[in-house]
């Protein structure tokens, strides 16, 4: 799997979020620098977990459309014989 990496953008407006949240919530003050460096180690540390738990909800999702539709086709069966 690949490093999970935002564009400038979102990178920025992400990092300016946590700048915020953290001024709002708590009493750290840090820049928008750090914020940045902040949000790439929270990425790193939990970002896999987060993408592979979407992955797994994606997954069962997918099985229920797939029971759906499994159960779809039984009732277009014709009786035999």
């Amino acid at each position: 799997m690949s490093t999970i990496r935002f564009d400038r953008q979102q990178h920025d407006a992400l990092a300016a979020e946590l700048q915020q949240w953290l001024a709002s919530n708590t009493e750290a003050i840090i820049g928008r620098f750090e914020a940045g460096f902040l949000l790439d180690h929270v990425s790193q540390l939990i970002g896999a977990h987060w993408y592979n738990q979407g992955v797994r909800d994606a997954q069962a999702v997918l099985a229920k459309r797939v029971d759906d539709l499994q159960g779809a086709l039984e009732q277009l069966e014709q009786p035999e014989g």
